[in-house]
């Protein structure tokens, strides 16, 4: 985008308004959190996960305060903060955030709402990644088992889901995970 001769980018506009967050809105925190949750997203797609971290952790204790901990939003915050902490490199932080969204949302919503079977599938990508195979399968089998029954098996968390299943199966079993992939 050019204004007034310069070249503007996507950063800078998400900068801007990241910095007009934080003046403005105060009398509006639900309003805050939500777009502090969207450029937060943005951030973290751009790479640029510390910067998502910061907006994130604020959208979080903003719905904490004003919405308590096993409100849907609250939850959602959490799990957007883990995701955004793990892509900035801190998997300890984020393997308990996500693990808190994960908990809080079994008992808040139960273990089929889609916010729960989210924050069960990126806690196993945490996991795994740490080399924790086991727990990681146990946790994409019974989200798979879930999402499948609550969502479909077309539907896109399922499917990624049945992906990273097949993935973490696979760093022990090639031929495991091919069958898996074609049941």
């Amino acid at each position: 985008i050019e204004a007034q001769g310069k070249t503007v980018t996507a950063r800078d506009l998400l900068d801007k308004g990241a910095a007009r967050i934080d003046k403005e809105l105060t009398s509006q925190p639900l309003v805050r959190a939500q777009l502090m949750v969207t450029m937060g997203q943005a951030y973290r797609v751009m790479g640029l996960c510390a910067e998502a971290s910061r907006l994130l952790q604020s959208a979080k204790d903003i719905r904490l305060e004003n919405l308590g901990a096993d409100d849907p939003d609250t939850l959602i915050s959490m799990s957007e903060l883990g995701l955004a902490q793990w892509c900035a490199g801190n998997t300890p932080e984020a393997e308990a955030t996500m693990r808190r969204a994960f908990d809080e949302g079994k008992k808040a919503l139960g273990p089929d709402h889609n916010t729960t079977l989210h924050a069960a599938h990126i806690l196993g990508g945490i996991v795994r990644e740490q080399g924790r195979l086991d727990e990681a399968e146990a946790l994409y089998r019974d989200a798979l088992k879930r999402s499948t029954q609550t969502l479909g098996a077309n539907h896109s968390l399922s499917l990624a889901i049945s992906i990273d299943l097949a993935n973490v199966v696979s760093d022990r079993s090639p031929k495991e995970a091919a069958a898996l992939m074609q049941s």
